[in-house]
């Protein structure tokens, strides 16, 4: 199965939620979440600016600053969560800082979860990670 074909399959399952981190500039945030009737609120979380739905894409949109937050409350609310980002070779991933809690890190992605072990589906350059392979930044934090 080529790259293109996984990210499909994981962007287009219903199941999970999914996060799309891009890195363009003035691109969005986009994440697909299993149906409830209060994603929009869930996803604003009181916050002032509110979440856009795409129908043309079927995902929401909002801003990068509210990534981290966003996984942080996914993986409360469902267990797990679908990352796919940019992958560059060069990008070193690194532990956090003592004292710093993990899944964060002053400098680069850390990579390591919260609440369970890291699946790379594809594989990554992350830290100890469950499968190794191709790196195609696709991650199931669990």
């Amino acid at each position: 199965m080529t790259v293109p074909d996984r990210l499909l399959l994981v962007w287009n399952q219903k199941d999970i939620p999914v996060v799309l981190r891009r890195s363009g500039k003035g691109e969005r945030i986009r994440a697909r979440l299993p149906y409830a009737a209060n994603n929009r609120a869930w996803l604003q979380a009181g916050r002032r600016t509110e979440p856009v739905w795409n129908a043309g894409e079927k995902c929401w949109e909002f801003p990068k600053a509210w990534f981290n937050d966003f996984v942080r409350a996914a993986l409360g609310r469902y267990g797990r969560l679908y990352v796919i980002q940019p992958f560059r070779e060069q990008e070193v991933f690194v532990p956090p800082p003592a004292g710093m809690p993990r899944g964060m890190s002053a400098s680069v992605p850390a990579w390591e979860p919260t609440t369970g072990p890291v699946m790379t589906v594809g594989g990554s350059k992350c830290p100890r990670p469950l499968q190794p392979g191709g790196g195609d930044g696709i991650l199931l934090v669990a």
